[in-house]
């Protein structure tokens, strides 16, 4: 058989002896049957190698791809037709280590991830975080908004916490008094006689 062409060597089956009427048959049929049972074997062990041929052109080529292991060198990230195929699925760069992380802990492929319920409502969440953090601005004093539970809101409003609250009553009072102590003692409106 030749490895790069198609063309196969069958060996042929001897036809049998014919023996006319009357004549004796002097025919080794011993030798005969082991002869087929050798070519026998032979095509069997063909029609082996030709299916093994068969099933790996045939194979599907999922199959294919979970066989091969990536190397050392190689880049655990996505290719670019995947990350492509992410970012038309609406996915941001940012959430690509979020996919890639949920791939491996499931075992699932990439169209099956983006499917799962689990996975859309984490993604939704982590960019409804990424959206609040950036509608929150920076170094200004709405950035640091104050609860009803801090010392400096009640300051700012100039009032007491309920009286429920007696801890933070006492801490806003101290605070009032040492604003106080701060202070100049003379007025800022001198009173001048005339």
């Amino acid at each position: 058989m030749d490895e790069n062409n198609d063309q196969v060597d069958i060996p042929e089956i001897a036809d049998l002896p014919q023996v006319e009427e009357g004549q004796e048959d002097t025919t080794d049929w011993k030798a005969k049957a082991l002869e087929a049972q050798e070519t026998a074997k032979r095509l069997q062990g063909m029609a082996k190698r030709f299916k093994t041929r068969v099933d790996k052109l045939t194979a599907p080529k999922a199959e294919t791809k979970v066989e091969t292991k990536p190397e050392a060198g190689q880049n655990k990230g996505f290719d670019y037709a995947e990350k492509a195929y992410l970012k038309s699925s609406g996915i941001e760069a940012t959430d690509f280590d979020f996919v890639k992380e949920v791939m491996e802990s499931t075992g699932k492929p990439l169209d099956a991830v983006l499917e799962s319920k689990y996975f859309q409502a984490e993604l939704k969440e982590r960019k409804e975080l990424r959206m609040t953090d950036a509608a929150t601005p920076s170094g200004t004093k709405r950035a640091g908004n104050t609860t009803r539970d801090q010392v400096e809101y009640w300051l700012a409003k100039g009032e007491l916490p309920p009286a429920d609250q007696r801890e933070l009553r006492i801490k806003v009072v101290n605070a009032k008094i040492a604003a106080e102590k701060g202070k100049s003692q003379f007025t800022d409106n001198p009173v001048v006689g005339k």
